[in-house]
């Protein structure tokens, strides 16, 4: 993106952003998983499919859930008001 930026920003050249999201959920997850304790596990939130299966290929104690899904626990099981909130705007 910097040499992008640095050329002038030429739209011919403009970097792809497709498929980011899950290559950076990956390193993340493979950068947790280096500090983890044996006790530990990680716990991501993913909605894509596709990151998900990539999340699934990292050898670790790994739970996965929905951002829905996480968010009634919130609310539900926490008591946390602003989930209940955006628990609103997911139905």
């Amino acid at each position: 993106m910097e040499l992008w930026e640095l050329a002038g920003r030429p739209e011919q050249l403009r970097p792809a952003w497709k498929d980011r999201g899950e290559a950076s959920r990956l390193q993340s997850v493979q950068t947790i998983k280096a500090a983890l304790q044996r006790d530990e596990a990680i716990v991501v939130l993913v909605d894509d499919k596709d990151a998900r299966d990539a999340i699934r290929a990292v050898r670790a104690d790994i739970d996965m859930m929905g951002t829905q899904t996480f968010i009634a626990w919130m609310s539900e099981d926490f008591g946390i008001a602003q989930a209940e909130t955006a628990c609103g705007h997911l139905y």
